[in-house]
């Protein structure tokens, strides 16, 4: 699963980090995260009953909370031949409703961004998550907030960090 989740981010990123020294997640990472109950693993369904399930992972999506009432999504990751097939949303809302399950009122998430430059691809998924209600509430350097990410990126960038209010919690 992890070479899935890397495989993907590369693809997302190819240009703006080095893929050749960004690891995004590892297997040890994705075990405890597992363990943690902290993330969602979309699936297609085989009829082969000893294919691996890693050979059908479609996509996935990892929750945390990060203090008594916010959620931090990450990790949410969609195989490319499923774009457009309503994967990435059905993960977007299942995190939500989770992270609204373990008492979370508000969602962030954090995104690599290009700082006086452009990127096509990123700025699609800026797009993506600006039309699900994220809201961009800061910018910071990208060492202060993922410090190792700041040593393999191609150019200037930035940590964009997105919030959102969970539906049903008013405050």
């Amino acid at each position: 699963m992890a070479g899935f989740i890397n495989r993907s981010y590369h693809s997302n990123y190819d240009g703006l980090v080095d893929t050749k020294k960004h690891i995004r997640t590892s297997a040890s990472e994705l075990s405890q995260k597992i363990r943690d109950h902290q993330i969602a693993i979309a699936w297609k369904p085989s009829s082969d009953p000893d294919k691996e399930i890693a050979e059908d992972i479609i996509g996935c999506v990892s929750i945390e909370l990060i203090g008594p009432s916010m959620g931090n999504l990450g990790l949410l990751t969609c195989h490319l031949e499923h774009r457009g097939t309503r994967v990435g949303q059905q993960l977007m809302e299942f995190a939500e409703s989770w992270a609204r399950s373990l008492g979370a009122e508000e969602m962030q998430l954090e995104i690599l961004v290009p700082d006086g430059w452009e990127h096509e691809e990123n700025s699609r998924v800026v797009r993506w998550y600006e039309r699900r209600g994220y809201k961009l509430c800061r910018v910071a350097e990208t060492s202060e907030i993922i410090e190792w990410l700041a040593t393999v990126v191609t150019g200037p960038t930035k940590m964009r960090i997105y919030r959102k209010k969970l539906e049903g919690h008013s405050n």
